[in-house]
């Protein structure tokens, strides 16, 4: 009998999305699943086609909402949905994705023959909201083979190539694998949710890819992508992602962690000069930042300049402090 796959839909006032992304499960030629959608505080009437969707799909369907009934992200709404997961794969949908028919009965084979992998992830195809079939394209994977990868190939392959990392809605995950390394950090509401607990399990676990395209990803304005290109925050949030990494890295095994430090150091560095320039601070600072990281070493100057942390909050001292 096919083992059973839990799909987990957060939402936050998309309803005029959900009855697409719900449709594209019922396409699936997989026959087992459970659809646990979690409202992360959405508007009355938002949340009012989330609830008819599951009376009619009922006991196949429910929703869930936090404990407060109120709104904390995209991290801790899909938490929500992991925590209450039946199956042994948690199948992540985001509301304004639209899956392909085969996407689960593909990815399950996948991790059914590669037991040693913790998560499988395809490539999406990218529409625009408002000109469907318009300009359409596939998500590019570079070099990126199809197979399985060890920890931590592709935690660097992330770093040297975004475009590369999967989308929430392209991934099957063991539901044993994403407990065991905490699920999403929470502190992480709105960008880099999913780029951390990829990165949580790639660094544990072995992975699987898959080169095929099995997701139609939307792209419209309301998207958190979206606004934060429109607000120009992407480098902080690049910053976030790394200073975390860095953080992480700390407990993870040294053969591990030696992979990843030079690479996340540098790019933190790249990001550090960037945030400098754009808060204005003068060429002295921004040659400090060029030039000292490379004689004391990346992973010395980031933990000891306190200085630039606190530069990087947004506040404190630019005293020069020698570590």
């Amino acid at each position: 009998m096919p083992e059973l796959v839990s799909i987990v839909l957060p939402f936050l006032n998309m309803a005029r999305f959900l009855p697409a992304a719900v449709e594209s499960v019922l396409a699936q030629t997989y026959p087992e699943w459970e659809l646990i959608i979690v409202d992360d505080g959405s508007r009355a009437e938002e949340a009012r086609e989330a609830h008819a969707i599951a009376a009619r799909l009922a006991p196949r369907a429910r929703v869930l909402v936090h404990e407060d009934g109120g709104s904390h992200g995209a991290s801790a709404t899909r938490n929500v949905g992991i925590a209450a997961a039946r199956g042994p794969y948690v199948a992540l949908l985001d509301a304004d994705d639209i899956w392909l028919p085969g996407k689960l009965t593909r990815q399950v084979e996948a991790l059914q023959r590669n037991s040693e992998a913790a998560m499988t992830f395809a490539r999406v195809r990218y529409f625009d909201n408002a000109t469907p079939g318009v300009g359409e394209y596939d998500q590019p994977y570079g070099d990126l083979r199809e197979g399985v990868y060890a920890p931590p190939e592709l935690t660097l392959e992330f770093m040297k190539d975004a475009s590369v990392y999967p989308c929430p809605s392209a991934t099957l995950v063991r539901t044993d694998a994403m407990r065991a390394v905490g699920g999403f950090e929470r502190k992480f509401r709105l960008v880099k949710t999913d780029l951390v607990a990829w990165t949580k399990l790639t660094t544990n676990f072995s992975v699987h890819v898959d080169r095929s395209v099995l997701v139609r990803y939307r792209q419209h304005a309301q998207s958190s992508v979206a606004s934060v290109r429109a607000a120009g925050t992407a480098s902080d949030y690049e910053i976030a992602y790394l200073d975390w990494l860095l953080r992480y890295t700390e407990g993870l095994p040294r053969r591990v962690r030696s992979a990843i430090e030079p690479i996340a150091c540098e790019r933190l560095h790249y990001f550090a000069i960037q945030r400098a320039l754009k808060q204005g601070h003068t060429s002295r600072i921004a040659w400090r930042l060029v030039v000292v990281p490379r004689l004391w070493g990346y992973r010395a100057f980031w933990r000891h300049g306190r200085w630039l942390r606190a530069m990087l909050a947004g506040g404190g001292s630019l005293r020069w402090k020698k570590p």
